[in-house]
């Protein structure tokens, strides 16, 4: 019997238009009501999954890729960076003139896009046009502003999480060979999310079933990118989205629907969950 199932956010509960679909509320309403825990497991930041949260009622996640784990409201687990590696990995990027995000429990610092959108102004008109402008053209915006180097002084005294270099793919291989001690993961073309080597959602994951006291043939998980592979593997049935990557759908057990033609309930349904 299913126990918990894991939801990666974007590409998966929310579609590429930043939208919840209804038939992803309504999956996750009977989850609960047949005493399934749904819980989130995201690249993000907590700051930034507060909304899709509150709207869904879900109070357990895994952030950050797994360094930071929230269960039914109370923070279980944190494992953030040395500064002496977060400070290091700054420094290369700025050789490297790729922007930097820095994710603090409740900060997102940095030089790139994501960082400049949580400041008033492009963040509002982002807003108001964000379910329809390319990510391509987020990625020639960030450009403009992440050659500036990220001051020491605004991350000297945070405790970091995950670094994210927004790089494009070929430079993968460049910055692992820099960084051996590092876990290097992609939720998209546009950036590296970088954690604590050793982490991953599936490591989370793992953490999280000692608390439950279930086993991962218990748990099924959604997702659809490269930060999913490990998790999808781990759990009992993973379900890739349609929309994913190649590698997440390799990884799974099912390929589901897209999260824009109700692929989550679509697959909870065929995986006679619901």
């Amino acid at each position: 019997m299913v126990k918990l199932i894991f939801f990666d956010i974007d590409g998966t509960l929310v579609t590429q238009q930043n939208k919840i679909p209804s038939s992803t509320k309504k999956a996750i309403r009977q989850l609960k009501e047949k005493g399934i825990v749904p819980i989130i497991a995201t690249g993000r930041a907590p700051v930034l999954l507060e909304e899709i949260r509150k709207e869904l009622e879900i109070d357990s996640f895994v952030a950050m890729n797994g360094q930071y784990i929230m269960l039914e409201g109370k923070v279980f687990y944190k494992n953030p960076l040395e500064y002496e590696t977060v400070d290091k990995l700054v420094q290369f990027a700025a050789i490297e003139k790729d922007g930097v995000v820095l994710c603090t429990e409740d900060e997102i610092l940095g030089n790139s896009i994501a960082q400049i959108m949580r400041r008033g102004s492009l963040l509002k008109v982002l807003r108001g046009i964000g379910e329809f402008i390319p990510g391509t053209i987020i990625f020639q915006i960030a450009r403009k502003v992440r050659h500036r180097a990220v001051k020491e002084e605004i991350y000297r005294d945070k405790t970091i999480y995950q670094v994210i270099i927004q790089a494009q793919e070929e430079k993968d291989a460049h910055y692992r060979s820099k960084f051996p001690d590092l876990h290097f993961t992609r939720a998209n073309r546009f950036g590296m999310d970088v954690i604590s080597e050793g982490m991953s959602k599936a490591a989370a994951i793992e953490k999280i079933l000692t608390v439950y006291s279930v086993t991962s043939d218990e748990t099924v998980a959604f997702g659809d990118g490269l930060n999913d592979v490990e998790m999808l593997k781990f759990v009992g049935r993973g379900v890739a989205m349609g929309n994913g990557h190649e590698a997440a759908k390799n990884a799974a057990y099912l390929t589901a629907d897209t999260a824009n033609n109700d692929g989550i309930y679509k697959a909870l349904k065929e995986l006679k969950i619901l």
